[in-house]
């Protein structure tokens, strides 16, 4: 459903099957790639959108907080954009198991996810001023939920370096493994915030890519 942006690589005739780039949409990759799925499943032509899992190249990344906010935040309103112009596609049997079953997933794992993270978090923040809340069973859920992050990003990480043998020894895969354990305490949760002050202000209309502090490579 998403072919990124930074290593995507797609048939020319395709494209302009399909109008080519959307100078509108938000988050032009998954724009295009869901537009692809779309044109060629509706006319129940043959279609094949490949996944490489173990790409090589070199991207720019946010080099500060403040760019990454506004990463996190376009991202979200790209997200939300292309579920919204393709709601028609969710759930009908013409498109297959992209409608059927990862449509519904993005749905509810991506788009809801940061939304209902944030109000449990208020919830439970609430319920801890009010004096009604269970510690135990929260410390317990909080424990699960991290634990399972924290297990299948050490997974991902493992079955990768399995396959191209990139981290199999040094501080590297140290370090990546101190990041997969903190990553649920603190970032995540900082995420999810991005995710629902994004979606606000998509709801709110606010647009356009937003200034992104980059950092040309070095030797």
């Amino acid at each position: 459903m998403l072919i990124s942006g930074a290593f995507g690589l797609f048939r020319r005739d395709a494209l302009i099957a399909i109008g080519g780039y959307d100078p509108t949409a938000i988050g032009e990759d998954m724009d295009l790639t869901v537009r692809l799925q779309e044109h060629f499943r509706a006319r129940r032509q043959p279609i094949r959108i490949a996944f490489d899992p173990h790409p090589l190249g070199w991207t720019q990344a946010p080099e500060d907080l403040r760019s990454l906010r506004g990463q996190r935040w376009r991202w979200r309103r790209g997200l939300l954009q292309v579920l919204w112009r393709h709601r028609h596609m969710i759930g009908s049997r013409r498109y297959g198991t992209v409608s059927l079953g990862a449509l519904p997933y993005i749905v509810l794992f991506e788009g809801a996810a940061p939304l209902i993270e944030v109000v449990g978090f208020s919830i439970a923040g609430a319920a801890a001023l009010l004096g009604v809340l269970n510690w135990r069973y929260f410390i317990v859920m909080v424990a699960a939920s991290a634990l399972l992050g924290t297990a299948v990003t050490l997974i991902a990480l493992v079955l990768s370096d399995v396959a191209t043998g990139r981290y199999q020894r040094g501080r590297e895969l140290a370090l990546l493994i101190v990041v997969a354990l903190i990553e649920s305490f603190g970032y995540r949760q900082l995420n999810s915030w991005w995710g629902f002050v994004g979606t606000v202000r998509a709801l709110r209309g606010r647009g356009g890519w937003g200034v992104i502090t980059r950092r040309a490579f070095e030797s």
